[in-house]
């Protein structure tokens, strides 16, 4: 039986590379499998692959814990920044952009605060000799 005839690949602009990157990166961390990665660019697993291989960045997306099923276990959703953000008002967002620098994202500053609070509540937790809670 012959093999099925492969998608034909076009290997893109710099614009399209960075996109697909990008996609890929976004996959990695939340938790996507490469082939559903894959599924989701139109293009086979390997170019995935060789995509992660290629790239430095990715292959430390790739190792990085899936945050999504950490989440779900706790009951809780990753959820996505941009409505969080709208639903915050805009004098809030204007604020955050403000503290993003140039090349950086909201969302990473964003995860730096969180990251602080969550350093607070650790300093907390060992002066009082407790465990930090969540929610709390």
């Amino acid at each position: 039986m012959p093999k099925p005839a492969r998608k034909p690949y076009r290997r893109g602009t710099p614009e399209e590379i960075a996109a697909r990157v990008s996609v890929i990166r976004d996959g990695l961390i939340a938790g996507k499998g490469c082939g559903q990665i894959a599924e989701e660019l139109g293009v086979a697993v390997t170019r995935v692959y060789d995509a992660i291989n290629a790239d430095p960045s990715l292959k430390d997306a790739k190792k990085l814990p899936s945050v999504g099923p950490l989440a779900q276990r706790a009951g809780v959703a990753v959820g996505a920044l941009a409505p969080a953000l709208r639903s915050n008002g805009r004098s809030f967002v204007e604020w955050l952009i403000a503290q993003t620098p140039e090349g950086g994202t909201m969302a990473e500053v964003a995860v730096a605060c969180a990251f602080d609070a969550y350093q607070d509540d650790l300093d907390v937790a060992a002066a009082t000799q407790t465990s930090p809670e969540r929610g709390k």
